[in-house]
């Protein structure tokens, strides 16, 4: 009997190898299936980091890159993200840098609204896992995934071929990548392909990218219906006013023609009391809306002032608030100080004497003599997070208030003021170009021991042609870290034109730049 059970455990064990034979034989037809779809692959580096992993894939063999664009089969390019992280500034660099060398200046003129418009939606941060996907579907339209969520939709195919040259284009930086790209793939490569895949918690968030991208659209869309419904009621209005003109203009001919001169007298003196009212209600409202705009200009003068003070911490205090000290100053009609209260209960009272004297003494300017029955309130904030203490006293780096983007504009060279929308295209306008300036690549020097850990905030000058006049560094930096960040900038050049109707004589933008993600190597810094 136990010689017959162990017979027939043996014989279970055999069944259950050759079934799991029999499925690792299946899997391997499958990833081979896989496989031979799959036409490059190489390992994309930055700085001898690898950042991902480029793939191409077809329906059919591709013997040469040249077939990758021409073609008329689907395709697709991968990005598979092997790296811990990778910043969005970083890649939107890599790939705006890749596309505008390896491609010719008339397909990039043409295309220049749908390159900025795909950027705009592929400019994420990527951690290992991540698969963005450009999807070329029986040549009629361009499909972009993350994750496998579709972000962005072009029914035009003319992106595809800008974007494989930069992989196969003339001017490619990094040879061995073309090589490896080109050449047969390598099976240990393909391996970790397979095995680098992104998790759940990851295809939510391309999920919820792909939500606020919809939301903003939908904002978008009742924006501009609110817009096309206000002009039509101010259509309707104008032409009821014009209807009642007219009935207007009838009834006085009339009473003109059938009255006598004395009533013609009292219709004119109604007429004219009337528009006389009309005239005086426009006036006040704009008396109202300049003294609103000169309080706003005064407090803000004021908030920058007294926030500009940098009041020194006491040299007794041992730790200093994390958050900002947040202080409600009220003025009088004079300008003066006339009452302070702090925001917060568990401020030290030591602290508490230093900001305040630190705010007597800061001169204030005079309100306009409009706003002197005006009860004046601004909201005030100090900033002692990045203070350290330095043996007996306390060290706080130089805080700069609030920088406006400032402008001279001109609506087709005549008019100052901007129409609603106008004014968002001016915003968006200021949003790109702040971009532009802010994806600007900054190797620190070498012989740079540390980095700030703050941002550094920058005043960039631009003229009428859209060249930077000026750098100004406003925070405090380093003088080698300072000339390199302003020399880089200043090599700025090809940005995006204004929208059409918005003409700029001047122009300073406020970027700022952080070096939170530079680590330092043996003999330089790699910045992700």
């Amino acid at each position: 009997m136990k010689i017959f059970i162990k017979s027939e455990l043996a014989v279970k064990k055999k069944v259950t190898n050759c079934l799991w034979l029999f499925g690792f034989m299946v899997t391997l037809c499958l990833q081979a299936a896989e496989q031979s779809e799959l036409q490059g692959l190489a390992v994309k580096e930055e700085l001898k980091v690898p950042i991902y992993l480029a793939a191409l894939y077809s329906r059919e063999t591709l013997e040469y890159p040249e077939e990758w664009i021409t073609s008329d089969k689907p395709r697709t390019m991968e990005f598979r993200f092997i790296n811990k992280k990778v910043s969005s500034r970083l890649f939107y660099r890599m790939m705006l840098e890749n596309i505008l060398v390896n491609n010719e200046g008339n397909d990039l003129e043409e295309n220049q609204e749908s390159i900025q418009e795909l950027l705009l939606a592929i400019r994420h941060t990527y951690v290992k896992g991540d698969i963005l996907r450009f999807i070329l579907e029986n040549n009629k339209s361009l499909k972009v995934t993350i994750n496998d969520v579709t972000i962005y939709q072009q029914s035009s195919t003319r992106l595809y071929p800008i974007l494989v040259r930069i992989w196969t284009g003339k001017s490619i930086r990094d040879t061995r990548f073309y090589e490896e790209l080109t050449s047969p793939v390598d099976d240990r490569l393909a391996a970790k392909l397979f095995d680098t895949f992104y998790s759940s918690l990851r295809q939510k968030w391309a999920k919820s990218i792909l939500e606020e991208k919809q939301r903003e659209e939908n904002e978008e869309r009742l924006k501009e219906l609110a817009e096309r419904e206000k002009e039509k009621r101010i259509a309707e209005s104008r032409v009821k006013n014009q209807r009642v003109a007219v009935r207007s203009d009838r009834v006085e001919k009339k009473v003109v023609s059938q009255n006598s001169s004395k009533n013609q007298g009292r219709a004119n003196s109604k007429a004219q009391s009337i528009k006389s009212k009309q005239t005086q209600k426009v006036a006040e409202e704009k008396r109202r809306s300049d003294k609103i705009n000169e309080k706003t200009a005064f407090l803000n003068k004021v908030k920058g002032l007294v926030e500009s003070s940098n009041p020194k911490p006491p040299v007794s205090l041992k730790n200093l608030p994390q958050e900002p000290v947040l202080i409600e100053l009220k003025l009088s009609g004079e300008g003066r100080i006339k009452e302070q209260r702090f925001q917060s209960s568990s401020i030290p009272s030591r602290l508490r004497a230093a900001i305040l004297k630190s705010i007597e003494l800061t001169s204030l300017p005079t309100p306009p003599g409009n706003l002197s029955d005006e009860e004046l309130v601004v909201m005030v904030a100090f900033h002692f997070a990045e203070c350290k203490r330095v043996v007996f006293l306390w060290e706080c780096p130089q805080r700069a208030h609030d920088i406006e983007n400032k402008s001279t504009i001109g609506v087709n060279g005549k008019a100052p003021k901007l129409s609603e929308a106008q004014s968002k295209q001016y915003s968006d306008y200021i949003n790109l170009l702040r971009s532009e300036i802010e994806s600007v690549s900054i190797r620190p020097p070498s012989r740079l021991r540390s980095l700030p850990k703050s941002d550094i905030q920058v005043l960039v000058s631009l003229n009428s042609d859209l060249k930077v006049s000026d750098v100004d560094i406003v925070s405090k930096v380093d003088p080698l870290l300072q000339t390199v960040v302003s020399s880089e900038i200043l090599k700025l050049s090809n940005l995006p034109k204004p929208p059409p109707g918005l003409s700029i004589t001047s122009f300073q933008i406020k970027a700022s730049f952080n070096f939170k993600d530079c680590k330092r190597s043996s003999m330089f810094w790699v910045c992700f």
